[in-house]
């Protein structure tokens, strides 16, 4: 993904984001990044504590959220979002 799909260079910034389950394949492509000389950032994500959060959520807390996450996503220059299910064969 690094090299063939994003084409990442020195110095750029990439958010990797994914969900907890995820966690194996962000550490490779942090890795990665910093084998290229980018800036890595990451994010992860857990179901139970989005529930949390979600009970509680007010419509101020909403709006700055949206502020916050375009300010985040007009500053980087790449980025990875994975989702990941629970496996059910286990």
């Amino acid at each position: 993904m690094i090299h063939h799909s994003i084409r990442l260079k020195p110095k750029e910034r990439i958010l990797i984001r994914g969900h907890i389950r995820t966690k194996p394949l962000i550490k490779e492509l942090i890795v990665e990044a910093y084998r290229v000389g980018a800036f890595p950032y990451v994010e992860l994500e857990d179901d139970e504590i989005n529930r949390h959060l979600l009970r509680g959520n007010v419509k101020e807390q909403l709006a700055t959220s949206a502020q916050w996450a375009m300010k985040k996503y007009t500053d980087i220059d790449a980025l990875i979002i994975m989702t990941g299910d629970e496996s059910t064969m286990e």
